[in-house]
């Protein structure tokens, strides 16, 4: 357990020789909009260590190792990018992502640590801590434990992974993926907060450019107030409102699903973005209905391919890839990339 600069300094040191860094994350994220990072795992060949960032250490030391030479071994690392860009000048690479890696090998696409643990090294791990709060000190033994045993396999079960990639000649196809990953967008623009909105399809023109205002409006004070976007305003309060348009407090009021802290605290700020998003042109987004037996015979298609490559379909495209192509819309996962030569061209060739 790393509590002090010193030891951390240490590790740091010794880690950026290394072949590898195995990372893991432990986070909470109930009660607020940004992940509170509570702790971090990592293990190389010669140290397993838990860094608890609930003290006050010097984090900056760890720049240079997570995005220097390195490799980042992590399973399912969307969220752990997600948490470590919040506290880290660097974006993390280059990475080593189990998770895909099984996927192109065959396996679930999205089979758990666990299985593949089990699978590549016969060890069974315990789920004591799945639900915990890792906010709260001190950490348990069995805390400790979880929290370690979830890197103590990562570079066996990469090794292993390696392997099978290579034999099956797919390795060119994950370090394209791996790049991808490395280089996603990690932050949210608030513009593109309403899409995230459940039911925003039953709205249009002035209706749906309201509730483009409104849902970025949403978004911009949960992240000021670092708080859950649904503790700011539901999305059906956000439909509600956009829906009806109210002009006064009075009507603001009378709109369902909306909370009177939030009327008592913000009810001028909702009337003058409703105010403002009057006019506005509504975002695009094609309300066309992809033709269902076009995209069922492309769905034939992709499933002959994906048996041929003993792949899960979902590897190669999904449902709304198929239905990208129907519509001719972009669809850049079929048409660049090692996928628009495995499926991509058949499909448009088919189509």
């Amino acid at each position: 357990m790393i509590t002090s600069d010193k030891e951390l300094q240490a590790f740091v040191q010794r880690a950026e020789a290394a072949d590898f860094l195995a990372l893991d994350t432990e986070f909470m994220r109930e009660r607020t909009y940004y992940p509170e990072l509570c702790l971090i795992q990592a293990a190389t060949a010669a140290d397993l260590v838990l860094i608890d960032v609930q003290v006050a250490l010097d984090l900056s030391v760890l720049d240079g190792l997570l995005g220097g030479r390195v490799e980042k071994i992590l399973h399912a690392c969307r969220q752990d990018q997600e948490v470590l860009a919040g506290r880290f000048a660097v974006r993390l690479q280059p990475i080593f992502d189990t998770q895909v890696a099984a996927a192109l090998c065959g396996l679930p696409p999205q089979a758990s640590y666990a299985k593949l643990v089990e699978t590549f090294s016969g060890v069974k791990l315990a789920k004591g801590a799945t639900r915990t709060d890792w906010s709260r000190r001190p950490l348990s033994q069995a805390q400790c434990d979880y929290a370690a045993d979830d890197v103590r396999y990562l570079a066996p079960v990469r090794d292993a992974l390696a392997r099978k990639l290579e034999n099956l000649g797919r390795t060119a196809w994950f370090d394209e993926e791996m790049r991808a990953l490395e280089a996603q967008a990690l932050d949210q623009d608030p513009l593109e907060a309403w899409r995230r909105v459940k039911g925003f399809a039953q709205l249009q023109g002035q209706a749906l450019a309201s509730l483009q205002a409104l849902a970025a409006w949403r978004e911009r004070h949960a992240m000021q107030t670092n708080r859950p976007r649904r503790w700011v305003i539901s999305d059906q309060g956000l439909l509600e409102m956009a829906a009806r348009a109210p002009k006064s407090r009075a009507e603001l009021e009378r709109v369902p699903d909306l909370e009177p802290a939030l009327l008592r605290r913000q009810a001028d700020e909702l009337l003058q973005v409703l105010q403002q998003s009057q006019g506005g042109v509504a975002p695009l987004w094609d309300e066309r209905v992809a033709d269902p037996l076009l995209v069922r015979r492309l769905q034939q298609l992709l499933r002959r391919v994906a048996g041929e490559l003993q792949l899960d379909p979902s590897v190669l495209a999904t449902r709304s890839d198929l239905q990208a192509l129907v519509l001719d819309q972009p669809c850049p996962r079929l048409q660049q990339g090692w996928r628009a030569d495995v499926v991509g061209k058949a499909l448009q060739e088919a189509l």
